[in-house]
């Protein structure tokens, strides 16, 4: 047969499947196409449905030329199965039938066919632009649904159609006794990226997420993106065993570094996992677990990932109650303050004092760190804040009178401050007010700063920082090397003391690495003329080896437990050293 002119491109498209019963009309239409080789990579054949659905998932075919009558069902049951078995990728089809009725074309275009062909009309020019004709209209059909059903930014999944796959998928599972898990992320700290680098490096962050996940993701998943940086992966027939090996090979594989325009951004996520059946059966309650075990990440430290269980669930309810009663207890003035010492390594004397806020509930025991945190997602800093200063400088002229002894006329009184956009100035005028109110010097304050909060707004907490320094306090960083902050701003800053936390709890054997790191950190701070407290001293052993190594100020329950300010803690904290 001589090759019939060609009426496009000489693109290649991809692989065709002949479906049909008849061996002789597989034959024909096969060497009809064997002449557009440059055009279709491959031409496979199947003689019945069954075969062709598995052909289709080995090779993932452009088009099929699917035979109306099979022995193995209709055309019909085969287009739905295909719909729904290969949704996200079906391939154009056009039916093929010899019978020359308007009610079967119908049918087979109602279907899902793209075209309808007699087989006593087919040559070589007609089958061709069939071909091309039906797979540019399924690429014209994705491109609109991708449009409809896709996030402009990151090309995944939009909430309302994700939220259509979680549904179908869970429900999916319940009934045929299968297992699903859902994964999710949330970039750490991309509010700080977009602030420092520009909107126009956020976007791209996503991207390069939204890029990874469906590199790594397998074809049956499911990535979306809800909104902001919350992206979501649907895990269908998977155990839970494997989703936590899925979710550990995400992590690792987003914590990678992203170059953009030469800039190197660390942007590494918190992830949550909930898995269907094992905590509950309910799309939405599916969501909301993953959503609880990301907020569990986040709090663990970020840059992890947290499966949810069941006792997550009155954690949750814990932090909800209480989030709820804080703002009226800040109010109704029912927190309180304890005091922990802080004390030289030279020769133990007291140093200072750090002040640690409680909430004496009839309920629950809470932490400083939950209070801290709660007054951040609840935005209540300046109710807190003004509370905070007010109470803490006002008990400490209590042990700092002009008459008492040298080591508590030289206390210092260690305050932590949480920085926002918008409290910076009413920091500092709210502090000063109550020093000056209760004849205490600045330099006897102390201001601990987290990293975090710099690395957030670095512009405003450089202003800040040199502030405060201006008008004589104390400033340190807390937390040093666990947050975002780049190293190189510390020779910016004119920060005093950077405290560390090197000790697991009741560690009594300290490792050779972990002294090296502590030599590492002195050597530095000395270098950059900075002193050094180390927090989270609880044995003999870690104390003797802050002295030995010369580390300026130990803290911790080995040293002092918090405690009220009480006069007798008074004539303590005066007999200190």
């Amino acid at each position: 047969m001589n090759q019939p002119a060609h009426e496009t491109k000489d693109t290649a498209l991809g692989s065709v499947l002949i479906i049909d019963n008849e061996q002789a009309d597989r034959a024909r239409y096969c060497e009809i196409l064997a002449n557009y080789k440059d055009i279709f990579t491959e031409i496979i054949e199947a003689s019945g449905a069954r075969e062709a659905l598995e052909l289709i998932a080995l090779h993932e075919p452009i088009c099929c030329l699917l035979e109306y009558e099979l022995d193995d069902g209709k055309a019909l049951n085969f287009l739905k199965t295909l719909k729904s078995q290969f949704a996200h990728q079906t391939p154009a089809v056009i039916a093929i039938s010899k019978h020359d009725t308007v009610d079967v074309a119908k049918e087979m275009l109602k279907a899902g066919a793209q075209d309808y062909l007699l087989k006593s009309e087919i040559t070589a020019r007609t089958l061709l632009r069939t071909i091309q004709y039906a797979i540019e209209t399924v690429q014209l059909q994705q491109q609109m649904l991708a449009l409809a059903h896709n996030d402009p930014l990151t090309g995944l999944l939009n909430r309302g159609l994700f939220m259509d796959r979680l549904t179908h998928t869970v429900l999916s599972a319940q009934r045929y006794g299968q297992e699903c898990a859902l994964l999710y992320i949330d970039i750490d700290h991309f509010k700080e990226i977009n602030d420092r680098y520009g909107h126009e490096v956020g976007d791209a962050v996503l991207r390069t997420y939204a890029t990874r996940l469906q590199s790594t993701c397998r074809k049956t998943d499911h990535c979306g993106r809800l909104g902001g940086d919350e992206l979501v992966v649907l895990l269908p027939q998977i155990t839970q065993h494997d989703a936590l090996k899925v979710a550990g090979i995400v992590l690792k594989m987003l914590k990678e570094p992203i170059e953009i325009d030469g800039l190197q951004i660390d942007a590494a996520p918190s992830i949550g996992l909930a898995h269907c059946p094992t905590t509950t059966t309910d799309p939405e309650e599916l969501l909301r677990q993953a959503d609880d075990a990301l907020y569990q990440a986040k709090k663990d430290g970020k840059s992890k990932f947290r499966h949810y269980t069941n006792s997550y669930q009155e954690a949750f309810d814990r932090a909800s109650e209480l989030k709820s009663e804080l703002p009226e207890a800040i109010g109704r003035g029912e927190l309180s303050l304890s005091y922990q010492k802080i004390l030289r390594t030279c020769d133990s004397s007291l140093r200072g004092v750090e002040a640690l806020c409680r909430w004496p509930h009839t309920k629950y025991d809470i932490g400083t760190d939950e209070i801290i945190q709660w007054v951040r997602d609840l935005r209540v800093e300046a109710g807190f804040n003004a509370w905070l200063f007010e109470r803490a400088v006002a008990e400490f002229a209590h042990i700092n009178p002009k008459e008492t002894a040298r080591n508590v006329a030289d206390c210092t009184l260690t305050v932590n401050v949480s920085l926002t956009k918008a409290n910076g100035s009413s920091i500092i005028d709210q502090i000063s007010e109550y020093v000056e109110r209760m004849s205490i010097a600045p330099q006897q304050i102390e201001l601990d700063l987290s990293e975090n909060d710099l690395a957030r707004l670095p512009d405003r907490g450089r202003d800040f920082v040199h502030r405060l320094s201006a008008t004589g306090f104390i400033t340190a960083l807390d937390n040093f090397g666990q947050g975002k902050f780049v190293l190189s701003d510390l020779l910016d800053l004119p920060i005093d003391v950077l405290k560390i936390q090197p000790f697991k709890r009741t560690e009594e054997r300290v490792s050779a690495e972990k002294v090296k790191y502590l030599t590492g950190i002195l050597k530095m701070a000395e270098a950059l003329e900075k002193t050094v407290l180390v927090k989270g001293i609880e044995t003999q052993s870690q104390w003797e080896l802050v002295k030995t190594l010369g580390v300026n100020f130990g803290q911790g329950y080995f040293l002092g437990k918090p405690e009220e300010m009480t006069s007798a803690r008074v004539i303590d904290l005066q007999q200190a050293g």
